[in-house]
């Protein structure tokens, strides 16, 4: 093999092979004798089968014929004449053509090296833009330069480990060339992990040091003493006034790591893949000769730098001259923002897994993206029916599928995507430069075109192995029997695939997805590719699941197309057309959206069982929501299964009746991304939320002048009631401020007041937290159906809000919550009970806050606490501008300031007509509902309550750190419980809204509501992938 990893001709040392494979192939054969001697010299005995087997694709096999075993001249001739075979000869040139793939590349550059170069032509040209600030080359080279300095004289060089864990940022590149140009391997951790894998990785890693954010220092609480912590966000770093000249390693070479990336292992413990300078520099070279970057290109950088897509969205473009644009933190989540951010920064390149590239086109403005160049797509297996809706929305941009794990250094087949309508699969291409791929049957020899077999990947991107784990090295890293070098290594991926007659690959499934069901060995991958195939499919996966001891069978989960209209029926008759009936799933599961991993990968774990799917739509809609949170998915661009996308269904479809039903089918499809929803299907059940109930009243304003407060969906959550009630003659809204969100049960109820935006939508997924006997309500605000508020004080909506209670429940005891701004309410309204001489048993107050007492819009200029509170607030638009983007921070801000001028000039109107702040009457519509909430607030002056309560404190709590009771200690007489609960402010519900009924709230002795520790564990995720669903606007 020379330099560039390539055999110089095809030569299968069948040997080399079988010494690691061994044990496989004397089971496959039956041969009883030793592995290597079964290859090299065995002794096939009296069975010309096993001799043909073990030639037919193997002309230089070695046999060594023993008289003593009875092997006759017939059987000789035999062999001779498999070994002559014509159709072995043209395979192993069909190899060989195909495997010829030496390309020249710098393989005596280290990768930051190629990038200091290109520092030195494009100095002063833009290198990478974040959040509409930018670094030029020269800046970008000359940071780096300082922290590689710094890090070298911590003990950093060739083969040593730095660990990164930083969010996107300009720190994140930085601290990337940072490592490589010190000598060092950058060990990215992703800070969105799990506590727990953060820290194996950082342990198994071992590295010299640990390059973080002081935000993020809390993810580490303890750390080797050998570690060294570097705080990168710090403004007085001490390697500031480090040298800004490039580092020479005089040691370091091409042969050494450049990164190592953990993987999840079938073990359940992540391994480390080791990659080294050589190998990506092929692999990026390879990427420039293809698709050929320069001066004018800018590439969005959105993929977590855990993941191995980021390597070449980090380094590809800064080695040639092109403009990184870095994606806000959790950006690559949100198709909204990605449209905007590619439209904004005019990118020309950019990548999807192709699930999250499906979301993407189904934007509506998906199609705006016209700087677009090129997209890749890889990480899974492309469908057909995407890459058409991709040509379809953007014609004018390329799509390339690209194929390859981790241990191969990102990607090792291409393909570009070309328009074709017909097609029904969608190859994975051919090898890159400097690549060989090897398809083996399960004896380890080269298949014919057509047959599957399992895919191998030699030449120079295989990677040295995984970090700490010889055996599994050596289990998954194979001697190459085709190179004549005797070192070269080729990796076994698990993957099946097949050669096409113009020599791409398809890409049928993973091995260990090969099962046996009633003594029939199936593929998985072949189930799934034949199902897919179907033009109405857009998704497949089968499993065979045993979900009763000692019934295996296969289920099949499938995604239908925009527009298709099949039923499990139509697909059992298409696929019984092409596989034999033991291959026909017993189960089909019609979904909207497949479940995936946090690097928005198929996760097979968190398929429902049909039993699930077909019996209760939420836990469907659970188990795929956690799912897809997980990837950062909104559900309104993955509509989960449950009643509304499964057979039982469909199977139960109720088309509308008239005019006005039609007219709301249109609208629900269309918020919804659900086909063929009938008059009686559920919209939360359908992945309905307060935000898609907010977009789906307004487009009935829209289409229907019809303006309906939130609240309707309570009780009129399907087509058929809600056409009602919009029907209803003569029908007048008169909606109370109580919201039933579960009106069953005889203990007294717990009632929970909105917070600032005044709707309680949000509260909906604690119905599923609470004993089935237990009665909850939202109090929504007043003046939420009309959009106009009354000018009410805090004392008077409390007041108000009593007299609607009582209504439905005249005697204590109360049991009373509030959210945020609500938790005001909610301590006005325990405070008038108490002086009405009712017994007020609990009070929740949920991440809520309370300032000194009195006159706080008009006084805090002049307030002792009012430089604190500027710098709140300035820290809290600095991070909404981080988290959001400058724009939406500036729109948040300008739209705030204008409320603020409403309620300062409806004070000072009050001030000059001698009217108190608390019973002035303004104009109709003056203030907006959420205005003249935030005006009653800043002009609440609360008092001391001689009662208890608990507060729920997030740990972005408004106090913080400097008042653990968010200021409500200086006002509860009583005793003040405070129960901390993960999330933001926003997650609270939401966190609670999607994990389904099986984590109810347990423990209620039957005739009291929830206690305070009961209804924390409602609002505690038990990990931060339980973040989706629900949250109020």
């Amino acid at each position: 093999m020379d330099k560039h990893g390539n055999a110089a001709a095809l030569k299968y040392d069948r040997s080399r092979v079988s010494t690691e494979l061994g044990p496989r192939l004397v089971e496959r054969s039956t041969l009883h004798v030793p592995p290597v001697q079964a290859c090299e010299e065995s002794t096939p005995g009296d069975d010309p089968a096993v001799v043909d087997s073990l030639t037919r694709n193997d002309p230089e096999a070695k046999l060594v014929v023993d008289p003593e075993d009875g092997f006759d001249l017939a059987t000789l001739s035999h062999v001779n004449e498999a070994v002559k075979n014509q159709e072995v000869a043209e395979q192993l040139r069909f190899l060989q053509q195909l495997n010829n793939t030496a390309a020249d590349f710098p393989w005596d550059q280290c990768v930051h090296q190629l990038f200091e170069k290109q520092a030195a032509l494009s100095a002063e040209a833009t290198a990478l833009v974040f959040e509409g600030a930018e670094l030029t080359y020269a800046e970008l080279n000359q940071r780096a330069n300082r922290l590689a300095h710094y890090l070298t004289g911590l003990g950093v060089g060739p083969d040593s480990r730095v660990a990164i864990c930083i969010e996107r940022s300009f720190e994140m590149v930085i601290a990337l060339f940072a490592v490589l140009k010190a000598g060092g391997a950058y060990v990215p951790l992703d800070p969105a992990y799990p506590v727990d894998r953060l820290r194996y990785m950082l342990e198994d890693s071992s590295p010299v040091a640990l390059l973080t954010q002081s935000h993020l220092a809390g993810l580490f609480p303890s750390t080797s003493q050998t570690m060294q912590v570097l705080d990168l966000s710090t403004a007085s770093a001490p390697w500031a006034l480090h040298p800004e000249t490039n580092p020479i390693i005089p040691l370091l070479q091409p042969q050494h790591l450049a990164y190592v990336i953990y993987t999840s292992g079938s073990t359940g413990a992540p391994k480390g893949v080791m990659i080294e300078h050589r190998s990506l520099v092929n692999r990026l070279v390879w990427m420039q000769q293809a698709y050929g970057l320069n001066s004018t290109d800018a590439v969005l950088q959105k993929t977590p730098f855990s993941f191995d897509v980021s390597v070449w969205e980090f380094f590809w473009p800064l080695l040639y001259g092109a403009r990184l644009v870095m994606a806000r933190p959790e950006g690559h989540k949100d198709p909204g923002y990605l449209v905007e951010a590619i439209n904004q920064n005019k990118i020309t390149t950019v990548h999807f897994v192709p699930s999250m590239l499906q979301v993407f086109l189904e934007h509506p403005d998906a199609a705006s993206c016209t700087s677009l160049v090129r997209v890749m797509a890889s990480g899974e297996a492309l469908p057909p029916s995407a890459m058409r809706r991709f040509h379809q929305r953007l014609p004018q941009t390329e799509l390339h599928n690209l194929y390859g794990p981790t241990e191969a250094t990102v990607d090792v087949t291409a393909w570009a995507c070309d328009w074709d309508p017909a097609r029904t699969s969608i190859p994975i291409g051919k090898p890159i430069a400097n690549t060989q791929i090897y398809i083996l049957d399960e004896d380890g020899a080269p298949v014919t075109v057509g047959a599957t077999g399992e895919l191998y990947i030699g030449g120079i991107g295989v990677a040295r192995g995984y970090l700490n784990r010889a055996a599994l090295t050596t289990e998954r890293f194979l001697s190459d029997p085709f190179s004549d070098d005797p070192r070269a290594r080729m990796y076994r991926t698990g993957d099946l695939c097949r050669w096409l007659p113009d020599g791409n690959i398809e890409y049928l499934g993973r091995n260990d997805f090969q099962v046996k069901i009633r003594g029939f060995r199936i593929e998985l991958g072949e189930i799934e590719s034949r199902l897919a195939e179907h033009p109405e499919v857009r998704e497949a996966v089968v499993v065979a699941r045993e979900d009763v001891s000692g019934d295996k069978r296969l289920v099949a989960y499938v995604v239908l197309a925009p527009g298709a209209n099949l039923r499990d029926r139509d697909l059992r008759d298409a696929l019984g057309r092409k596989v034999p009936d033991y291959m026909v799933p017993s189960a089909f599961v019609l979904l909207a959206a497949m479940p995936v991993t946090v690097n928005g990968k198929l996760d097979r774990s968190a398929l429902p069982s049909p039993t699930e799917a077909n019996r209760l739509g939420v836990d469907l809609q659970t188990g795929a929501a956690q799912a897809v949170a997980e990837a950062g998915k909104q559900p309104a661009d993955f509509m989960l299964a449950g009643e509304g996308a499964d057979s039982s269904r469909l199977d139960n479809y109720v088309p509308p009746s008239d005019e006005l039903e039609v007219e709301l089918v249109q609208i629900w499809e269309e918020i919804l991304g659900v086909k063929r929803i009938g008059i009686r299907d559920d919209f939360f059940k359908l992945g309905g939320h307060s935000l898609l109930a907010a977009r789906m009243f307004a487009r009935i304003g829209e289409k229907l002048h019809k303006n309906l407060p939130l609240a309707v969906m309570f009780h009129a959550p399907t087509i058929d009631k809600l056409a009602g009630v919009i029907r209803a003659e003569g029908w007048k809204p008169h909606w109370s401020v109580l919201v039933p969100i579960h009106e069953s049960g005889d203990k007294p109820p717990l009632f929970l007041v909105h917070g600032l935006m005044g709707n309680v939508l949000s509260f909906y997924g604690l119905r599923h937290h609470i004993p089935a006997d237990q009665p909850l309500y939202g109090v929504q605000a007043y003046g939420m159906d009309s959009g106009r508020a009354s000018s009410v004080s805090i004392p008077e909506m409390a007041t108000h809000y009593i007299r609607e209670i009582r209504a439905l429940q005249p005697y204590g005891p109360y049991y009373l919550g509030g959210f945020s701004a609500g938790g005001l309410v909610a301590y006005e309204m325990a405070q008038q009970l108490h002086a009405a001489g009712e017994q007020v048993q609990f009070l929740a107050l949920f991440d809520s806050f309370v300032e000194a007492a009195g006159g706080y819009w008009l006084k805090m200029f002049y307030s002792k606490r009012a430089f604190r509170m500027a710098l709140l607030s300035l820290n809290a638009s600095l991070n909404m501008a981080r988290r959001d983007g400058w724009p939406v921070m500036i729109r948040k801000k300008v739209r705030g300031m204008m409320g603020n001028m409403r309620i300062l000039a409806w004070l000072l109107l009050n001030k000059v007509s001698g009217k108190s702040a608390g019973a002035g009457a303004q104009p109709a519509g003056f203030l907006k509902p959420n205005e003249a909430f935030l005006r009653a607030i800043r002009i609440y002056s609360p008092q001391p309550y001689p009662g208890s309560a608990v507060l729920f404190r997030t740990p972005s709590s408004y106090y913080q750190d400097s008042d653990p009771s968010d200021g409500w200690g200086s006002y509860v007489g009583g005793h003040l419980e405070v129960q901390a609960i993960r999330g933001g402010h926003d997650d609270i519900f939401r966190r609670a809204a999607h994990r389904g009924p099986r984590r109810s709230i347990d423990g209620c002795d039957g005739s009291r509501p929830p206690s305070a520790s009961e209804l924390s564990v409602a609002l505690k995720p038990a990990a931060a992938k339980d973040s989706a669903g629900f949250w109020e606007p």
